[in-house]
């Protein structure tokens, strides 16, 4: 009797754990989106662990990061070198090292081997993230040395959809995760841009030591999962 009594209040205390916050910084539907529902999938299967994804885009995903940075709660955060940018690197433990990446640059334009060799043809639009992102600034630089014009987005999703409908010509989007959510009959890859310290990386605050450890043997164990099986990922290990 007293082992099914500690049996039942061991299973309600999980059922009404605090679930942890898996903050995602931009729109649903993009591949940082993806990826992390892919991994808070792959973390609740193998686990008693309770994730919750939360989108909290804007502001060049500033208001994510500010979210995150005053959270009390239990929190994972998945993050590119953007988050060197903002003061939530201070509030917040690097946990895993998932791998590094290439952005990759998509165009309905025509059939191209770089993106230099279509702005030779004539002035791009060329869209990326959010104006304050490392990323896009990086793509600002590179606009200067070709004959493009750079154009914000708030997520891959939107940029991509505007390729699609041809209000810009091509879009640069980070290579994980990229053939999960594009249609190959109508995009086509152009070109790979390698951009500094271009890593994927899972953050986490206020979470326990043993949780920790459980989400860390889960990712080390299925490493391929949270490759997303996808070949624009190089690991960094």
């Amino acid at each position: 009797m007293k082992k099914l009594f500690f049996m039942l209040t061991v299973i309600c205390i999980n059922s009404f754990a605090q679930p942890i916050e898996f903050v995602v910084t931009t729109g649903a539907g993009g591949p940082s989106d993806y990826i992390t529902r892919k991994v808070s999938e792959l973390i609740e299967k193998n686990s008693n662990i309770v994730t919750l994804v939360v989108n909290k885009p804007g502001a060049g995903q500033k208001i994510g990061y500010d979210y995150v940075e005053k959270s009390e709660k239990p929190t994972l955060l998945i993050s590119t070198s953007e988050i060197l940018e903002f003061d939530v690197l201070n509030t917040v433990e690097m946990l895993y090292d998932l791998g590094r990446f290439d952005n990759l640059i998509f165009t309905k334009a025509g059939r191209y081997n770089s993106l230099k060799e279509l702005t030779n043809q004539k002035e791009v639009k060329f869209g990326h993230g959010g104006e304050k992102t490392f990323s896009y600034r990086s793509m600002v630089e590179s606009c200067k040395k070709m004959n493009c014009l750079p154009v914000p987005f708030k997520s891959g999703s939107e940029g991509l959809l505007n390729v699609a409908s041809g209000t810009i010509d091509a879009y640069a989007v980070v290579g994980y995760g990229t053939r999960n959510f594009t249609n190959n009959e109508v995009y086509n890859i152009i070109g790979r841009i390698t951009l500094p310290n271009n890593w994927l990386r899972l953050y986490a605050k206020n979470i326990t030591t043993e949780q920790k450890q459980k989400i860390v043997n889960i990712l080390k164990k299925d490493r391929k999962s949270t490759r997303l099986n996808s070949s624009h990922v190089r690991t960094s290990r």
